[in-house]
């Protein structure tokens, strides 16, 4: 949540945003992490009593998204609200809707991006329960996330449309090789009688002009038309798979951090797994949050509680690698690795080896071919659980690798990072 920005586009709708997204913010004590986008002069005097940051961009939804793009850095993790939102809600189990705070469904789609290895985030389109019901918990992929609060991290994109600007920035993320995450037991409540503020500049001129913009130049990931009562028009995204990150080499590690994680190793004892058979057989354990066996409740392993001292260090090194939010670390000792795909993991792991060995080559099978990597001191990010990978023998000395990796089937929405 200290990074993220959040952005409300706003026209001549004092009233209606003082009662409502402001009071949201407000209860949520959100307001720090706020800006008010606002069009004109006489909104710089409509608005300017309230306890807000205001900032005067183009008017028209597309220059003032533009704006916001040009003027945040890269990656970036923002948010756009519009300005009439009431509250969110989340499916009940039983049936129904019950009401959630902001501030925890903000925390939850910052988790879920992270772990689906997203850049856009969004609810479901409107709140019935029945609807919600039928559908997955996420959409991973190709897929629409509404405006109404859409959480994005700037990839530096321009828009070319206002209106349909939410369903444009989705298939641009895609097309560009960006995930989007739609969570569909969540909703958003807004005022929905008739037009105001921003979309007053919308007619039925200018809703045809930007469908037709969004058929000719996606039609590629557009599977049908669909028409609404109103007489606007629409698509459907087709169901097309998760863009993939491909095993990527991170900054190398210090020699030097690596000696003394290797020092401390030394004085202990990896266990011999008798769990991990589907991977492989040898010496590895689990340091971190563990789902226990025999209806335990979830918690730290075992190792971690009987070895802090190399836990923390374990904990120390993987905060040194970029982009590593992790709540479980394998450490492995001359483990025999057989080809085999993570059944524990979501999302990309992250994975080096440390050690005097010879041989010990990790191996990923991409599009059908098995490629060899290095990956001594230096951390390699990939998807352990689409990538099928094992490790050549080991023919000499001391090797021991670390996965760092987002443990599936946490229990709750809101992960605790180690």
């Amino acid at each position: 949540m200290n990074d993220l920005h959040i952005f409300i586009p706003t026209l001549n709708r004092r009233k209606q945003f003082e009662k409502k997204t402001y009071k949201l913010l407000v209860e949520n004590d959100l307001l720090d992490k706020c800006k008010l986008l606002i069009q004109t002069d006489e909104d710089e005097l409509l608005y300017k009593d309230l306890n807000i940051p205001i900032i005067r961009t183009p008017l028209g939804l597309k220059d003032t998204m533009n704006w916001v793009i040009d003027n945040t850095e890269l990656n970036t993790l923002c948010l756009k609200l519009d300005d009439d939102i009431t509250g969110v809600k989340k499916l009940k189990k039983d049936k129904g809707l019950e009401l959630l705070s902001l501030r925890e469904m903000l925390i939850i789609m910052i988790n879920q991006m992270d772990i689906h290895n997203a850049d856009i985030c969004g609810l479901y389109p409107n709140a019935n329960d029945l609807c919600m019901r039928r559908e997955k918990d996420i959409i991973l992929g190709n897929t629409f996330c509404i405006g109404i609060i859409q959480m994005f991290r700037n990839k530096k994109i321009q828009l070319n449309l206002g209106g349909k600007g939410d369903m444009e920035m989705c298939l641009l993320y895609y097309q560009n090789g960006y995930n989007c995450l739609r969570l569909n037991k969540y909703c958003s409540r807004h005022y929905v009688k008739g037009k105001g503020g921003l979309e007053t500049i919308r007619t039925q001129e200018y809703e045809d002009t930007e469908h037709k913009y969004i058929m000719d130049h996606y039609a590629e990931l557009i599977s049908r038309e669909t028409k609404h009562k109103n007489g606007n028009r629409g698509c459907v995204f087709k169901k097309l798979p998760p863009n993939h990150i491909f095993p990527t080499f991170l900054k190398e590690l210090k020699n030097t951090d690596c000696e003394e994680l290797f020092t401390e190793l030394q004085k202990h004892t990896i266990e011999i797994s008798r769990t991990r058979t589907n991977s492989g057989k040898g010496r590895s354990q689990p340091f971190g949050y563990v789902i226990k066996r025999f209806g335990l409740p979830f918690g730290l392993s075992r190792h971690s509680i009987k070895k802090p001292k190399l836990f923390q260090k374990l904990i120390t090194m993987g905060k040194k690698i970029e982009n590593n939010n992790f709540t479980t670390i394998q450490v492995n000792h001359n483990y025999e690795c057989k080809p085999h795909i993570d059944g524990k993991n979501m999302g990309e792991s992250i994975i080096f080896a440390i050690g005097d060995y010879t041989g010990g080559e990790l191996c990923i099978k991409i599009n059908g071919k098995y490629e060899e990597y290095n990956i001594r001191n230096k951390p390699l990010l990939f998807n352990g659980s689409l990538y099928e990978h094992f490790v050549k023998p080991i023919t000499s000395g001391n090797r021991y690798s670390f996965v760092y990796f987002k443990l599936k089937d946490y229990g709750t929405d809101e992960y605790n990072y180690l």
